[in-house]
């Protein structure tokens, strides 16, 4: 029997979120019964690298198969881009979507180790190898460096966007500002498809794929971590157990 597979993308996009999701993905694009997808997607976004994987990978799902996106509290920076790719998109009247910008913040501890009389010494082969270096002062040359990467990656966010949601060049100019916008907002610009809840995306998809039966996708932890939840329940069970009332 066929179904529609759910799965979340939730908190901050990293490598071990994308280590999670991306063999649940593999899996929901393999199987057969698998008619469609719905990703639930609440997430300020995260690293780069990661969500142009999961963009990556949900593009190649919505080549064989109806993907939506149902959107909570938030689908921002890289989360928006991994969701950007999906058949259709679907936001709350109270979320905020968008965020289409690059961010690197690097603190700086050179003046206080200054006031503190502390000295820093730096070995290094490779002009730009200390670049983000929180012990030294920025370089200019460090500082135009990082914007060239930020902006060659600044540059692959918004060509995807302006793509996958087939957003003209000065639409997407105006909107790849790093600012989130309304839902209302959202759907006039054409960042998302409608406004609406999760089981407003999941009737649509039942509609288009015919199928009314739907499975909750759970990316399956490492060992290690079953182990210590395992380890942990018994030892809750333990206690109260033996716990007065």
């Amino acid at each position: 029997m066929s179904l529609i597979g759910v799965v979340y993308l939730s908190g901050n996009i990293n490598g071990r979120m994308s280590e999670y999701m991306v063999p649940v993905i593999d899996m929901l694009e393999r199987n057969r019964k698998v008619a469609g997808v719905l990703i639930r997607v609440n997430s300020p976004g995260g690293e780069a690298t990661a969500s142009e994987i999961l963009y990556r990978k949900i593009k190649k799902l919505r080549e064989k198969k109806p993907v939506y996106v149902s959107v909570s509290s938030m689908c921002a920076s890289g989360a928006y881009w991994a969701a950007s790719v999906a058949s259709k998109i679907f936001a709350m009247e109270t979320s905020l979507v968008g965020s289409i910008g690059v961010i690197s913040i690097s603190p700086s501890f050179k003046r206080l180790l200054d006031k503190l009389g502390i000295d820093v010494t730096v070995n290094k082969i490779g002009k730009y190898k200390d670049m983000n270096n929180p012990f030294v002062e920025p370089s200019e040359a460090g500082n135009e460096k990082m914007t060239q990467i930020m902006n060659s990656v600044f540059v692959s966010f918004r060509d995807a966007v302006a793509r996958e949601r087939k957003l003209d060049e000065k639409m997407i100019n105006e909107l790849a500002t790093g600012e989130v916008f309304s839902s209302a907002d959202a759907l006039k610009f054409g960042l998302i498809d409608s406004v609406g809840t999760y089981e407003d995306a999941l009737e649509a998809l039942k509609k288009e794929t015919g199928v009314r039966k739907v499975k909750v996708m759970m990316p399956k932890k490492p060992f290690i971590s079953r182990v210590i939840g395992f380890a942990l329940r018994d030892t809750i069970a333990e206690i109260m157990d033996s716990a007065q009332f």
